[in-house]
């Protein structure tokens, strides 16, 4: 089962915002492009508020986006729609979104394959919704400059960001142009 916002043909794709599963993901599976499965949109995905049209909720059901996901929007609250997700095959990107209070709806997200990046959401406060994530920057090359880069989101706690590192055994920051590394804290 795959999702495709490009239905083609003329054909109507309007009015599928259900929340409910699209099924697993089997054992090892590899969210990368060209992969198939319940759930599996094989491509990027870009939400924000230039393009009204596309919003979270086209995407209930999602496990698995090939590419990266990037959510940058006013009126995103929290990430419900996406409590299905399992797997992020490239970066995932969740910044300028001044309304997001957590990442609630992320529970279920297990591996990320290029960078976490969360930056400038003003009233998060919260990272308990990656609790379950285990895996960030498998596919980034070394020279990327980070696999998690947490910054300027004011209502965040280090603590949280501490945590997260903890958790996923991988230092917080971004490269500096001409050498050395940024703390996110």
């Amino acid at each position: 089962q795959q999702l495709d916002m490009a239905c083609g043909a003329g054909a109507q794709c309007e009015g599928n915002r259900g929340q409910g599963s699209c099924g697993s993901l089997p054992p090892n599976f590899a969210c990368v492009p060209g992969a198939q499965g319940p759930g599996v949109y094989d491509g990027a995905i870009f939400i924000d508020d230039w393009d009204p049209s596309i919003t979270l909720a086209d995407f209930g059901g999602l496990t698995c986006v090939t590419g990266s996901l990037r959510v940058r929007s006013g009126s995103v609250i929290d990430l419900a729609p996406l409590s299905e997700l399992e797997m992020v095959g490239g970066s995932l990107g969740l910044d300028y979104n001044t309304s997001l209070l957590s990442l609630s709806g992320l529970e279920k997200l297990r591996s990320i394959g290029g960078a976490l990046d969360l930056w400038s959401n003003p009233v998060l406060s919260d990272l308990s919704g990656l609790s379950h994530l285990t895996s960030v920057g498998a596919t980034l090359p070394p020279e990327s400059g980070g696999a998690l880069r947490i910054m300027d989101n004011s209502a965040l706690a280090a603590c949280h960001v501490w945590t997260l590192e903890a958790q996923l055994q991988t230092a917080c920051g971004s490269a500096l142009w001409g050498g050395g590394f940024q703390r996110c804290t």
